[in-house]
């Protein structure tokens, strides 16, 4: 199916029998053959109150791709009277063999707000397709629906489903998560989690519990998926989250930050976990790392014999700062290693916790802690910060005496120019033999030099002069005043 139409293309609401507006391309139920998918082309494209375009298969078939082109920007909100979300997908619905030919967008901004979403997913056997989305100047998620479904972005293989997701790949500008909202790829069947890739990003902002994650459910039988983000500046806040975890059978996913400029945590996790398998790893590359609050970088392994994840941290400085923690943890196996490539650390209260340490413990109590427990405690490996110790310069006893860098009185000017002073004519002589000389300068009194030329002591009642900068004296001494005249 293909549409191109120049200015917009926009779905609204539902019809009086409760069917939304929708584009669809569809292998029906018992059907045989492929689905060709749909092309969309246009410059402004709206999905509102359940709007729907779709590619699925019901039958024996591949679900087809959709492929969009909005130049202007793409947008999806709110959901149907039913509670069904404006959504862009491609599916392979229960039952059904073949598999999901994905999501490709390309756009200057995506936004989907109030439960819009645009998700990939398996029920059946086969594939979830990748979902690629590449928006240059924005993605924006934010909140719920009204029943809770969060805006988001999702490659699922669902209960019961043979496949493995193909990841989410997302390339712009800025990405912002708030209010909720979800980038998360995962699986629940026969197969694995997909990776999530955001790349070349300027920022990445996660805000009131929203979330970038992977992940393995109980029931599943698959391997967690990774996550790489690649951008300049990366800030978690209130509760927010970036995880890779897995509740089978199957190890949990790594994460990879490579954040050019700053990291900063504030009352948020980076977090890889895993009840019965090995930990995934992370591993953070960054200009400066800044942890508030509670916000803590763990990895952990619950139950079973596996270790716990890496992590390693490249940074210019690392400072952490209240209850801010930092723990590789494998109950029965080896505890993950923690190692610090980094000049400059800072913990507040920072002291290292005692071998065998239950990493539960840790939190909450209002200090920065580093632990690597595990039936075999993992190596945790700090920068050496002797060279701080050792060039400390010991300060001297005597404290400054104020009274002696104030001057008691205005400063006059050492060593002035030398100057001369000329008479000339009659040098003061007598007109006449016997005449008295007389000076054409009159002079008058010239006061006498004080016998006591010591200052007095300032008394209540005085003039206050403000010092006007800083002279040195002639011993080289510095005193704050004022200059005379």
């Amino acid at each position: 199916m293909n549409i191109n139409a120049t200015n917009s293309v926009q779905l609204d609401g539902e019809n009086s029998n409760g069917i939304p507006s929708s584009v669809f391309s569809q292998v029906a139920q018992e059907a045989e053959g492929n689905s060709e998918g749909i092309e969309l082309t246009t410059s402004f494209l709206e999905l509102t109150n359940g709007g729907i375009v779709s590619a699925s298969t019901r039958g024996v078939g591949d679900a087809g791709a959709v492929n969009i082109k909005a130049t202007d920007s793409v947008r999806l909100d709110g959901e149907s009277s039913n509670g069904l979300s404006s959504t862009i997908s491609s599916r392979v619905n229960s039952g059904a063999e073949g598999n999901s030919r994905g999501i490709e967008l390309t756009t200057s901004s995506l936004e989907l707000t109030n439960g819009g979403r645009v998700n990939a997913s398996t029920s059946g056997v086969g594939n979830a397709g990748e979902v690629k989305i590449t928006a240059t100047e924005s993605i924006r998620l934010d909140g719920e629906s009204s029943i809770g479904l969060s805006s988001g972005i999702f490659s699922r293989v669902n209960s019961r489903a043979e496949g493995k997701s193909q990841g989410i790949e997302l390339t712009t500008s800025s990405l912002e998560l708030t209010n909720g909202a979800q980038v998360s790829a995962s699986t629940n069947g026969v197969g694995n989690a997909g990776n999530i890739f955001v790349r070349n990003a300027k920022s990445v902002l996660l805000s009131n519990n929203s979330s970038i994650s992977t992940a393995v459910e109980p029931t599943s039988r698959g391997t967690g998926g990774n996550i790489n983000i690649q951008t300049n500046s990366l800030t978690l806040e209130d509760n927010s989250r970036i995880s890779a975890r897995s509740q089978g059978i199957k190890r949990a996913g790594n994460i990879n930050l490579n954040v050019s400029e700053s990291l900063t945590a504030t009352d948020s996790d980076i977090t890889t976990s895993s009840t019965q398998s090995a930990g995934g790893q992370i591993d953070i590359i960054a200009k400066d790392i800044r942890l508030r609050g509670d916000s803590d970088i763990t990895t952990s392994v619950f139950s079973g014999t596996d270790n716990g994840g890496n992590i390693t941290i490249t940074t210019d400085s690392l400072i952490a700062f209240a209850d801010s923690d930092i723990l590789a943890f494998a109950r029965d196996g080896r505890g993950g290693d923690i190692t610090f490539l980094t000049p400059i650390f800072f913990g507040f209260a920072f002291r290292p916790a005692p071998k065998g340490t239950d990493p539960a413990t840790l939190d909450h109590n209002n200090r920065v802690d580093i632990n690597a427990s595990g039936a075999i405690d993992g190596v945790i490996t700090l920068p050496n910060l002797d060279f701080i110790t050792n060039s400390l310069t010991e300060l001297q006893d005597n404290f400054i005496d104020t009274d002696s860098i104030l001057a008691n009185s205005c400063i006059v000017r050492t060593k002035p120019q030398e100057a001369t002073f000329t008479i000339t004519g009659g040098g003061n002589l007598p007109l006449r033999p016997g005449d008295s000389s007389s000076s054409p300068y009159p002079t008058g009194v010239v006061r006498a030099i004080p016998r006591d030329s010591s200052p007095r002591p300032l008394q209540k009642g005085d003039p206050i002069h403000q010092a006007t900068g800083v002279y040195q004296l002639p011993d080289g001494r510095l005193v704050m005043a004022r200059e005379c005249g």
